[in-house]
């Protein structure tokens, strides 16, 4: 079944591999922004949600493997990218403070492991102002008055605290 995905895109991309749109469509919205280092994709889609009607297929088509040197593990040229999809498409989070506020805190995240730890409390902070009740925010910058090393560590700790739990319940996520 297809169901209407323009509210999807606030959260997440389908795989690029797997969209099916017309030339003419992708033509009118201007393309990829070859600028971006990463997220042309979503911002591209993020473009065509205000012409085109968006649909998805609620079945798994394509899986996406990570890899050490990939675009995703360069934690500056991602805050970036972030950055510009949020400055060019931020309106469209208006009515989700708590997506926006997610958001924010990635950019805080990433920025924060890749040595700018003042840029990430920023991020942090803003994401706490956007939505003062989401924790994540909150989490992150407390963590990250700890200085880089133990930020570093709790969240790798989270991280396969929540890898354990999707290999024990793989239907739940």
């Amino acid at each position: 079944a297809v169901s209407d995905a323009g509210d999807l895109l606030l959260h997440s991309l389908p795989g690029t591999p797997t969209w099916l749109a017309r030339r003419t469509e992708l033509q009118r919205a201007g393309g990829f922004d070859t600028s971006l280092r990463n997220f042309e994709d979503w911002e591209l889609a993020l473009r065509l949600s205000e012409s085109s009607r968006i649909g998805l297929v609620n079945e798994v088509l394509h899986l996406n493997h990570r890899t050490p040197g990939s675009l995703f593990s360069n934690e500056a040229a991602y805050v970036r990218a972030l950055q510009q999809v949020l400055a060019r498409h931020g309106a469209k989070w208006a009515g989700n403070p708590r997506d926006l506020a997610m958001y924010q805190a990635i950019i805080g995240h990433k920025a924060f492991l890749s040595g700018s730890r003042g840029e990430g409390r920023i991020w942090f902070c803003r994401a706490i102002a956007t939505a003062p009740t989401a924790p994540r925010a909150w989490l992150s910058l407390g963590m990250s008055l700890l200085g880089r090393g133990a930020y570093r560590r709790m969240t790798e700790a989270v991280r396969r605290r929540q890898r354990a739990r999707a290999v024990a319940a793989p239907g739940l996520r």
